[in-house]
């Protein structure tokens, strides 16, 4: 069953997104076929509030009552996926009201606990934006506990979140404010620290919005499913610990706006249909966030498939100040992506031990496909070019005439 009245092309299928999304897939669009449905659909009472084009390629974001309608299409592979969101678990990024601006707007490299695995074997991610009226957003966090089976093995990374909150919380509430917290994919090095938060920290904290884009299991291969966290667990514990919450399932295109800092959606697990998404890093979410206009590009744990497509999709228009590695230097991040970017310092989800074996070439147990292309940028930017998450917290504040590095 078709969900739309689109009738160029050549329809592949129907496919589940997850929270209650479905998107359908056409194959052999013209550009021009795909930029007339948006007029057909404003005429149907969609209201078109995002429009992002790149070489070819647009994503667009419309909404009518309770409903959001994303078209995107691709012109390297001529596809267009249109999908709709009922937003009945999800709802839409409004404006922030006018702000009282009480500091520069910030963001924070929170080194992470490293002691869990081999020593070069150097995981997880956390970064927290300080927003110019004092509140925060929250980037993934890093380990909860390092092994399941050994529950009692607590990773440190949600203590050391809680810290650098309370230190620099400027509004000095009752409650820490946290505007958004993002997950970018369902691993537990990036989401595990939020649960440890939750369960240490909860009455202590307000968090307006959740923001991650999960997939449903059936886009995935057998081999890699995703775990359930996004899909069952953090909803439950939004519901009962954090009231009054909401649920933001970002889409290409679509600009979230907190005070002066603007976060874009690259890329989500949407654009790998209609094909089989290999595993749960091939739906990273890739945000580009931009303040005073630094830009930085956030690639989670995306691998080569991701990083083709964003060079395909976007050219030299992805060019950046800055760039965090993808998947901690292991795997994922290629040439070509670092050519188009073209960042003057890179970001490096890792410890001090992983990065200096994964940017020499040299193979060894934990490192993937990215020893030429962490090579290449490290030649590139040498090691001042290069913030690692490991040692003291560094600083990248956002200022009118540029940035400065702490």
């Amino acid at each position: 069953m078709k969900i739309t009245d689109f009738n160029k092309g050549k329809y592949i299928a129907d496919l589940p997104c997850g929270n209650q999304c479905y998107q359908t897939c056409y194959a052999e669009v013209s550009y021009t076929d795909a930029r007339e449905f948006i007029t057909t659909s404003s005429k149907n009472g969609y209201t078109l509030t995002d429009d992002l084009i790149a070489n070819g390629s647009f994503f667009a974001t419309l909404y009518k009552s309770n409903e959001l309608l994303h078209i995107s299409y691709t012109n390297y592979d001529r596809i267009l996926r249109i999908l709709r969101d009922p937003l009945i678990e999800t709802d839409r990024k409004r404006k922030d009201s006018e702000y009282k601006r009480i500091t520069d707007s910030s963001l924070a490299v929170i080194p992470l606990d490293y002691s869990h695995r081999e020593i070069t074997d150097g995981n997880g991610m956390c970064y927290i934006v300080t927003l110019a009226d004092g509140r925060f957003i929250i980037f993934d966090g890093g380990y909860g506990c390092y092994s399941s089976e050994d529950e009692e093995k607590e990773s440190a990374d949600a203590d050391n979140i809680y810290a650098f909150l309370k230190e620099n919380d400027k509004l000095k509430g009752e409650k820490l404010k946290i505007a958004a917290w993002i997950f970018t994919h369902p691993h537990a090095d990036h989401f595990g620290a939020f649960l440890k938060f939750n369960k240490l920290y909860k009455n202590d904290a307000e968090i307006e919005y959740f923001i991650f884009n999960d997939g449903d299991p059936s886009t995935y291969s057998e081999e890699y499913q995703p775990n359930d966290f996004l899909r069952y667990r953090l909803p439950k514990i939004i519901k009962e610990d954090y009231a009054g919450s909401k649920i933001i399932k970002p889409h290409v295109g679509q600009a979230l706006e907190f005070c002066d800092v603007r976060l874009t959606p690259l890329f989500t697990q949407e654009l790998c249909a209609p094909s089989i998404k290999p595993s749960p890093n091939d739906a990273s979410l890739v945000l580009l966030l931009e303040a005073n206009g630094t830009k930085i590009l956030f690639t989670a744990d995306a691998d080569t498939v991701i990083s083709d497509a964003l060079v395909s999709i976007y050219g030299d228009r992805l060019k950046s100040d800055m760039m965090q590695v993808n998947h901690h230097g292991y795997s994922g991040a290629t040439v070509g992506l670092y050519d188009a970017v073209a960042p003057s310092y890179t970001l490096w989800t890792t410890s001090q031990n992983a990065f200096d074996k994964r940017v020499t070439g040299e193979k060894y147990e934990f490192i993937g496909n990215a020893i030429r292309s962490n090579e290449y940028i490290f030649k590139k930017l040498g090691r001042k070019g290069c913030i690692i998450a490991d040692g003291e917290i560094k600083r990248i504040i956002f200022k009118e005439d540029g940035y400065i590095i702490k």
